[in-house]
């Protein structure tokens, strides 16, 4: 079998997420591309993403998704907010309560990327 990236970015800026369907592992090596917050979602709760650091990045590229497809020239940072909070906590594990940090963190710092730019 040839060795994959389990998570990868795929592109530049308006790019996307591919990752290993580890549901599909052993016998198969398939990988799951994420063009949207749902697709990034939907991995996440089919389990086609495991173990709690690749749920977490998973996750931040998920924010990565949702903000390629805002037009930051007219969402209010509130909409901005609403979006980060949904796929963090769709993404939330009760076992891995440092995640939720780490992905708050990471929502926080693309957040502020994007409002300052917008300046």
């Amino acid at each position: 079998m040839p060795a994959a990236e389990t998570l990868s970015w795929i592109g530049n800026e308006a790019g996307h997420l591919d990752l290993i369907d580890q549901t599909r592992l052993p016998t198969e090596l398939v990988t799951t591309s994420c063009q949207t917050v749902e697709d990034v979602w939907q991995a996440i709760k089919q389990l086609k993403v495991r173990g709690a650091p690749a749920i977490g990045i998973a996750a931040a590229y998920g924010i990565c998704v949702a903000i390629r497809d805002l037009d930051v020239q007219t969402t209010s940072v509130d909409e901005l907010r609403s979006k980060r909070l949904m796929i963090l906590q769709r993404a939330e594990k009760p076992c891995c309560p440092w995640q939720n940090a780490s992905m708050t963190m990471t929502a926080g710092c693309v957040m502020r990327s994007e409002v300052t730019e917008r300046r």
